[in-house]
């Protein structure tokens, strides 16, 4: 700008460059170690065993297993069972090859990405699903229903699915029970970095133990629904162990 205003350059060439992605300003620090997340998850169990127990985990281990942003969380849902021509069918539904079960997200800016479920948040989601009254088979369970629903009495349950959870609610949750995990936490500094975990750390945890255990930078950009691999390679900590080599020749 400043050498087309002093007539070095007739225009400026950057006029026409988008302004960088919010994406970039990710804090990647902002993730649990692999200890910290399953302290978080074994300290549900410490819980009374009833719906709200089978949900909390249900949550942690959906949003730990799926990296899902706290608004996609609260809005998945069962897909519908039979496809409905022009229509997109988001959320969880068998794999096309038929190995397994995707839920079909609908992300930012309305883009639609397919995140395949491992076994252990199908498991946990089977679990929660029998504890309110669905069963544990997928193919039964009530199509466009949500995955995380609001408690309901005995009675209502005859008659609802249950109802989709506000962020607000979900975010309180999870926030709550990262302070309880914190304090069973053996060091200060576990302790400290559960009491500042939020929902979207989960995001964040997800991201950065894939890499960390060798999973592909495209697959997980694709998962993420990132724009750019370079936003999904802030998560790896491949760059600081080949500075920390580095340093450590300086003997």
């Amino acid at each position: 700008e400043w050498l087309s205003k002093q007539k070095y350059l007739e225009t400026n060439p950057f006029a026409g460059v988008s302004a960088p992605s919010a994406e970039n300003n990710i804090k990647v620090n902002h993730a649990l170690t692999p200890e910290q997340m399953e302290l978080a998850i074994t300290a549900c169990e410490r819980l009374a065993k009833d719906e709200s127990y089978f949900r909390l985990r249900a949550a942690l281990i959906l949003a730990y297993g799926t990296g899902l942003r706290l608004s996609e969380l609260v809005s998945a849902r069962v897909a519908a069972h039979q496809e409905t021509t022009g229509e997109h069918n988001y959320g969880l539904k068998p794999s096309q090859d038929e190995s397994g079960w995707d839920l079909d997200v609908k992300g930012k800016g309305g883009k639609s990405r397919l995140v395949p479920v491992s076994d252990r948040v199908m498991d946990t989601l089977s679990d929660y699903m029998e504890e309110r009254g669905l069963g544990r088979d997928p193919c039964n369970w009530p199509e466009r229903g949500p995955l995380l629903a609001t408690v309901m009495t005995e009675y209502k349950k005859r008659v609802y699915a249950g109802m989709f959870l506000s962020e607000s609610t979900l975010a309180k949750i999870l926030t709550q029970h990262f302070e309880f995990a914190a304090t069973l936490a053996s060091s200060d500094r576990d302790k400290g970095r559960l009491l500042s975990a939020s929902t979207h750390w989960t995001r964040h945890t997800f991201a950065t133990h894939a890499l960390n255990r060798g999973a592909d930078l495209d697959a997980v950009q694709e998962l993420m629904g990132h724009s750019s691999p370079a936003t999904t390679a802030l998560y790896s900590n491949a760059d600081r162990k080949r500075k920390l080599a580095a340093v450590q020749l300086l003997k």
